[in-house]
């Protein structure tokens, strides 16, 4: 019997004969305090229309009898009814008024049953038990989901449900056992051998379902000796469907892969489903621990927020040590906040160390999963270039970083939870730009491994820029698209090309830019009105090669690189032209004429880029970028264009 609940649970004997200890941990957990809020809504209203129809029979039928028995009164002979006898019919025939009345007023409490947790340890691990065995029963309201001989409650308190005494025609899995006169039901007694035995998810990756009427699964994990369960369930559709973007495989119809199929994907719960699946800096921090434990290749993170803040928080400095000291990639969405420039949110836009994935969509995507005919510029033809979706986040961040690194598609028809009783949905966001570019990288990385290549994040993160199609994004704005579409095939042989550098000790470029009243930014951001007189300004720029843990002091100091520096800007940015960087890195200056491009075009926002090269090895592209970004000050109204 449990303590909490007062439920009499049976368990198997086999459970019992393998218990090392003298005892079971027996504990309780509301089902609504895990459950998502769609399927808390769905399972609702099931039992609200099954309520109502049932209380409202129980109504009908009280009133029957109370009609019944009134006549009965009322026809009444003298001779064939004592004053007596007809007292005590009109006091059962008012007290049936009143119970009626109170009737009346009942409603579903929509409180949700209650699951009792076993825990006992057979010797080697800790296994437990959810009883789950009462939830059908509450969502279909049917009275032994609710009520016991002894008053304790089985989920809920309806008075409804107590009184109902209709026969629910479902099969039951909940044994009901008579007292020992036989004519009236004792305790309910819940035989649990039915239900799954787990134990923690990453030993035996075996899975629960709650009911077939939820259609929710279920894992645990046992944590303290046995005395703490976590119930783990899906928060919602978002985390299943980006989880199939990267990855989702099946068997006998390939069209519903996902873009890796051979990947295998470990699940890590950050958002918490009592706040909504909003996540908490203790989930992401265990997330981090719990990635390098699972000894992860890629990440991906379709989660984060609109910040002002860059370089700082204790979650962006554990992802670069994830990164730069561990070589696990890192990828994350820009941010759903656009199309004003600036609203490349956190985590990504917060360090170097995340390869943040912007959102767009081509002509064909608007066909297939939008069911719509695109229109080309002049409305008439099919359109045949890529856009940006218009909430797609846009850079620069707030000291000038690019926020966007490059761009994916941003939309997918994908697998959803069973509980949504949906095999997939339409959902778009940088959320699926992101997990379709780690797919891409999975399948990079897979086809390195393959090859026998070593490579680096900053290695990886290079070839994907340095190969990315600018040009297809062409009419995509230049805070939106970053260094442009991802692809793979020429990333791979990017890489197959340079194997050597993909596989260099230096872990990234660090960037530090100072001037117009600004340090320690890392990149140039001018957003303020420049007049003719202060439109010349000059920067400061250093750049420091940083190398992953553990490498010898030997290779430090043999290296070195004749870095030419290039802009492709050149009419309105001037960096030095030549500076030997070694492994304590070096300064150069750079001069950005902002009133002569302000003066050059009335277009709200100038990008351009200084890159620097490895003289002796140009093949390779670009070591590093610095983003040069000039706002233009309007004055509204703005003129009529021809």
């Amino acid at each position: 019997i449990s303590p909490i609940t007062n439920n009499r649970l049976r368990l198997k004997q086999e459970w019992i004969a393998d218990n090392k200890n003298a005892y079971f941990n027996v504990g309780a957990i509301r089902a609504y305090h895990f459950f998502p809020k769609p399927l808390r809504n769905r399972i609702e209203k099931q039992r609200n229309e099954k309520f109502g129809h049932k209380l409202a029979a129980s109504l009908a039928t009280l009133q029957r009898d109370i009609a019944a028995k009134t006549a009965v009164l009322q026809n009444a002979k003298k001779d064939e009814m004592s004053v007596d006898e007809q007292r005590a019919l009109k006091d059962e025939i008012e007290d049936m008024r009143a119970l009626y009345g109170e009737l009346a007023k009942e409603k579903n409490s929509g409180a949700g049953p209650i699951f009792d947790v076993i825990v006992w340890f057979d010797g080697t691990q800790y296994n437990a038990v959810l009883n789950t065995l009462s939830m059908d029963k509450y969502a279909n309201a049917t009275p032994s989901s609710c009520l016991t001989t002894a008053g304790a409650p089985q989920g809920s308190s309806d008075a409804a449900d107590a009184k109902s005494n209709e026969d629910d025609s479902e099969d039951s899995t909940v044994l009901v056992s008579l007292a020992d006169n036989g004519d009236k039901p004792a305790n309910v007694v819940y035989d649990l051998s039915s239900c799954a035995v787990l134990t923690n998810y990453r030993r035996s990756q075996k899975y629960g379902t709650i009911s077939n009427e939820t259609m929710l699964h279920y894992v645990l994990n046992v944590y303290d000796a046995g005395k703490l369960v976590s119930v783990v369930v899906a928060g919602g559709s978002h985390g299943t469907h980006v989880a199939g973007i990267v990855s989702a495989y099946y068997k006998d119809d390939a069209s519903k892969n996902g873009v890796a199929p051979g990947a295998q994907i470990v699940s890590i719960k950050i958002g918490d489903t009592r706040l909504g699946t909003m996540e908490t800096n203790q989930g992401l921090m265990r997330a981090l621990y719990h990635i390098r434990e699972n000894k992860c290749d890629l990440v991906n993170m379709s989660y984060g927020e609109p910040t002002t803040r860059c370089q700082t928080g204790c979650f962006p400095k554990g992802v670069e040590s994830l990164v730069w000291k561990y070589g696990i990639m890192f990828v994350s969405s820009a941010g759903n906040a656009g199309p004003c420039l600036t609203t490349a949110g956190a985590p990504q836009g917060s360090t170097d160390a995340i390869l943040g994935i912007g959102a767009m969509f081509s002509p064909q995507m608007v066909q297939s999963q939008y069911g719509l005919v695109q229109k080309g510029d002049d409305g008439v033809t099919v359109a045949n270039h890529h856009q940006a979706y218009s909430w797609s986040s846009r850079g620069p961040t707030m000291d000038g970083a690019i926020g966007v690194k490059i761009m994916s598609p941003g939309g997918a028809i994908a697998p959803i939870p069973e509980y949504t009783l949906a095999a997939n949905q339409l959902m778009n966001g940088t959320s699926m730009s992101s997990p379709n570019a780690c797919g891409n990288i999975a399948l990079l990385l897979s086809a390195l491994k393959q090859q026998g290549l070593a490579y680096t994040p900053f290695g990886i993160e290079t070839a994907l820029i340095n190969t990315a199609n600018n040009d297809a994004l062409s009419r995509v704005d230049t805070c939106a698209r970053g260094y442009g579409l991802l692809q793979l095939h020429a990333a791979y042989n990017y890489c197959v090309k340079h194997a050597e550098f993909i596989s260099s000790p230096v872990t990234h470029f660090e960037v530090e830019i100072n001037g117009d009243n600004r340090r320690k930014q890392r990149g140039i951001y001018i957003r303020r009105v420049i007049d003719r007189e202060n439109g010349s300004l000059s920067f400061g720029c250093s750049v420091t090669p940083k190398f992953r843990e553990g490498v010898s002091n030997s290779v430090k100091l043999a290296y070195q690189f004749k870095c030419a520096l290039k802009t492709d800007c050149p009419h309105w940015i001037v960096p030095a032209p030549f500076t030997l960087i070694a492994s304590d890195g070096r300064s150069f200056e750079i001069r950005v004429d902002a009133y002569k491009v302000l003066q050059s075009s009335s277009a709200p926002v100038f990008r351009g880029y200084i890159y620097g090269y490895d003289h002796d090895n140009a093949a390779v592209g670009p070591l590093f970028r610095v983003p040069v970004t000039v706002c233009n000050v309007l004055s509204y109204p703005l003129p009529l264009q021809p």
